[in-house]
């Protein structure tokens, strides 16, 4: 897999012969970094459902909080992976760093409003 996504562009001609081994090596780095950071958000969905499963005496009815939290799993492995996928095939190390960089802020925002939503 690391070959087809991440070479996969050596192998198809895509990427010019006088690239560095830099982005062989971002390509690398910022998919793992991003799984690294996107993991906390993926697990509590599946913690949420736990509990809702465990407790589910506490719940008028099921439906709706088993229903939104799958959602939301759905919704963050879609991103994660579409984001993993997209910076496979981006072959410019000024292009990768940019935007795995606006990548990150969006997601640290993200989180911060969502922290301040539950506060308020």
């Amino acid at each position: 897999m690391f070959r087809y996504f991440f070479l996969g562009g050596y192998y198809k001609g895509t990427v010019p012969a006088n690239k560095s081994v830099g982005i062989l090596i971002l390509k690398f780095v910022c998919p793992i970094t991003l799984h690294l950071m996107m993991q906390p958000i993926i697990h509590d969905p599946i913690l949420r459902l736990q509990y809702i499963i465990s407790h589910q005496e506490q719940f008028e009815q099921l439906f709706i909080p088993v229903l939104l939290q799958w959602m939301k799993l759905i919704a963050e492995l879609g991103i994660e992976l579409s984001l993993i996928v997209s910076m496979a095939y981006w072959n410019d190390e000024l292009w990768l760093t940019m935007c795995f960089t606006a990548l990150m802020v969006i997601k640290a925002l993200t989180n911060h409003t969502s922290q301040l939503s539950i506060i308020h």
